[in-house]
């Protein structure tokens, strides 16, 4: 996968209750990392049904 979500500096992105002070950057990282995750979900799933892993000991 090619995006992350991370916090650098979190000190200074959280209020004293946890939240996000501007969510909107978190947000769109979350969301394109989780659509990568879905799409490669997608394409290993098909690849598995199309070319199973052989057993192994």
């Amino acid at each position: 996968m090619r995006d992350c979500v991370s916090f650098p500096r979190y000190y200074e992105l959280f209020d004293a209750d946890g939240r996000l002070r501007e969510p909107g950057g978190a947000e769109g990282a979350a969301k394109t990392m989780l659509d990568q995750l879905e799409w490669w979900g997608s394409v290993l799933r098909d690849a598995r049904l199309e070319r199973p892993l052989p057993a192994t000991r």
